[in-house]
């Protein structure tokens, strides 16, 4: 429950992880994050790589250069919960 609690507020201090999160109601590739968000892509690719190591988020075919599909965990669908 604490690690929990800890993640939200972690998110919800920034925007776009707010964004982010909310924007992965299904899993979707960095450029479709981009387009739906209107965040740089390399703030995406930041706030992405902090989420896998939270656990809140995973990462489909993390060793492809193109194509890498990102979705919510357990952990990541109880915190848009909290957040939504």
């Amino acid at each position: 429950m604490k690690d929990l609690l800890e993640n939200y507020a972690w998110i919800v201090r920034g925007s776009q992880r707010e964004k982010l999160i909310k924007a992965l109601n299904k899993p979707q590739t960095p450029t479709q994050l981009w387009k739906s968000t209107k965040i740089k892509p390399s703030n995406i690719s930041a706030n992405l790589k902090q989420m896998v190591g939270r656990g809140i988020i995973m990462c489909w075919f993390p060793n492809a250069k193109t194509g890498r599909l990102y979705k919510l965990t357990e952990k990541g669908e109880r915190l848009v919960k909290k957040i939504v």
